[in-house]
């Protein structure tokens, strides 16, 4: 298998994974459009129908879709496209006569952008009469970000109608406009013209399609003329009626020129001669190299490339790294600045003067110099109060890059240090840190700019400074804070609790004295119902004076105990 069939299945692959991708995602940004020179035609009449994409600034490299017509009034004699952008097809665009259908998969090793690039020309002939839409029934457009982005955001078709030769008219004709013109001595003046889609006849226009003119008529203007040719000072010949505007067909790529005359009473007035420049098509497409080798040390690669436009001409080369824009330059060389180590894509954009881009890239691997060593010396960090020193060894007389991160990867600080003629460093940061974990990343740099791999330290925990210490235990400020804290709390509990069992010891004793004491009272009551029994008579015996006598004596006994013992406990409960 030689090497181009294998670049051409390689190619194929890349485009199949282009169109499934461009499945999974959407975003707008450009169209499909059909254009013709008119949409009139007579039986038999062969015309061609122009199949282009406006890409909106974005670059695209591949594409596919469907066109429909109606196989009872138009047929495909043939598709030709030997001017697409696309260089190469997974599916040559084909066509069914009986389906009514033109498909097409095609694709490009460079990116594209511009408003109307063509994708390819369809020949149609004539074959009955009617009328038929030319119409994209799917279709997407890839871009060239990498990701097979499907960017199409929408597309237009046209309509045309058959009849029979000698009834119709190349294009429409301009709506005519009938007043009484206003008498006024000498010519009219020159037209004053505006073409929306080229707005500044100095400047290049990527646009090719229907366009629509428009002019201010003055009051004694009867008859306007119009030309559109390659010749800048042709003159119209002919009156086309009174109108302020006109729709004409599509123009190739070229510099053409519109001419408008006015006339009036007087004759016909000078004529404006409005240059159309139409540039269409891309810069072609171009290689990119890198004259310091695909993989190399070397951090500034110096890239050559050129593309030629020879219509417009190019206006600009747009450098991009990483999809990074780094620069813009007319030169056809450049050196990129220090790159850092590894893969990198680079891409060169031409733009021309219609705004038409055609990309190329290419990737480049750039090795990385010696990793430096890191030494921390000073590893108890406090808050607030900074000195984190740093240093290690590199390469000898060259500079080390050293930035200060947070543990989340928040970057705080970034310093540069020397090495000397022996590879020695060091660098310090001064600046007062918080309480939290940090890290220090350092990258070696060369004379020449070319940088290491990025070596980090160990995670540098910042507390706060110790007041004192018991042992191995440090006690910080808010460290001590917290134990007088937790003290007080303690105080505080243990007196509740302390109270809390004094008033239930108090709740006991006095429950304890009130029984004794309503004792002691149940007594001295009872003794008191027995000498009343005796005394009720009014009359003692020898025997009941001998029983009262004891209960008076048991009575003083238990009155004298009640008093010693209710004093005895009043002073416990008070204490």
């Amino acid at each position: 298998m030689n090497t181009r069939t294998l670049f051409q299945l390689f190619a194929n692959a890349v485009i199949v994974a282009c169109i499934i991708l461009a499945g999974a995602r959407t975003a707008n940004a450009a169209t499909f459009a059909i254009t013709l020179d008119k949409q009139s035609f007579a039986i038999g009449d062969e015309f061609t129908a122009d199949v282009r994409m406006n890409t909106e600034n974005v670059g695209v490299n591949a594409a596919q879709g469907t066109i429909s017509f109606s196989p009872a009034v138009l047929s495909v004699s043939k598709v030709d496209r030997s001017n697409s952008i696309f260089n190469f097809w997974l599916q040559d665009p084909t066509f069914s006569n009986d389906a009514g259908t033109v498909a097409f998969l095609g694709g490009s090793t460079s990116g594209f952008t511009g408003a109307s690039l063509e994708t390819f020309k369809i020949t149609f002939k004539v074959m009955g009469i009617g009328s038929s839409t030319i119409t994209f029934t799917d279709g997407a457009i890839t871009a060239s970000d990498g990701s097979g982005t499907n960017v199409m955001r929408g597309t237009a078709g046209v309509s045309i109608s058959a009849v029979s030769k000698g009834t119709i008219t190349t294009i429409a004709p301009p709506a005519q406009i009938t007043r009484t013109p206003t008498p006024i001595q000498g010519l009219p003046a020159a037209p004053l013209l505006t073409v929306p889609p080229y707005p500044d006849p100095t400047k290049w226009s990527g646009v090719s399609a229907p366009f629509n003119a428009k002019w201010t008529l003055p009051s004694d203007v009867t008859d306007v003329a119009t030309l559109i040719n390659k010749d800048p000072r042709a003159t119209p010949t002919r009156s086309e009626g009174l109108f302020d505007n006109k729709t004409f067909a599509a123009l190739s790529d070229g510099i053409w020129y519109l001419h408008v005359q006015f006339k009036n009473a007087n004759g016909w007035g000078p004529v404006t001669h409005y240059a159309l420049r139409v540039d269409s098509t891309p810069p072609p497409a171009f290689d990119v190299r890198i004259l310091t080798g695909a993989s190399s040390d070397d951090p500034t690669p110096t890239l050559a490339y050129a593309s030629v436009d020879t219509l417009s001409g190019i206006a600009a080369y747009y450098i991009l790294v990483d999809n990074n824009v780094i620069a813009t330059t007319t030169n056809t060389t450049f050196t990129l600045p220090p790159q850092k180590p590894g893969k990198h894509i680079l891409r060169v954009a031409a733009h021309d003067n219609a705004g038409n881009i055609t990309e190329s890239s290419a990737n480049i691997e750039i090795a990385p110099i010696a990793s430096p060593t890191v030494i921390l010396p000073n590893t108890a960090i406090y808050a607030n109060e900074g000195g984190l020193s740093v240093s290690g060894t590199a390469l000898p007389n060259g500079k080390v890059r050293l930035t200060l991160k947070e543990i989340s990867g928040i970057v705080l600080e970034e310093r540069t240090a020397s090495s000397d003629n022996v590879g020695d460093w060091s660098a310090a940061f001064e600046e007062p840190l918080k309480i939290g974990a940090y890290v220090v990343e350092v990258v070696a740099i060369d004379a020449r700019g070319a940088e290491s791999f990025p070596v980090t330290t160990k995670t540098i925990d910042v507390q706060e400074r110790p007041l004192l210490r018991i042992g191995a235990i440090s006690v910080t400020k808010s460290g001590l804070i917290w134990i007088l804290i937790l003290l007080m709390a303690g105080g505080v509990g243990a007196g509740i609790y302390i109270g809390r069992r004094s008033r239930e010891r108090q709740s006991r004793r006095i429950l304890i004295a009130k029984r004794d004491v309503t004792n002691a009272f149940t007594t001295i009551k009872n003794d008191l119902v027995q000498i009343l029994d005796a005394l009720e008579d009014k009359k003692l015996t020898d025997e009941e004076i001998i029983r009262t006598k004891h209960t008076l004596e048991r009575m003083n006994e238990s009155i004298t105990s009640m008093e010693r013992y209710i004093i005895s406990n009043i002073t416990e409960i008070k204490e």
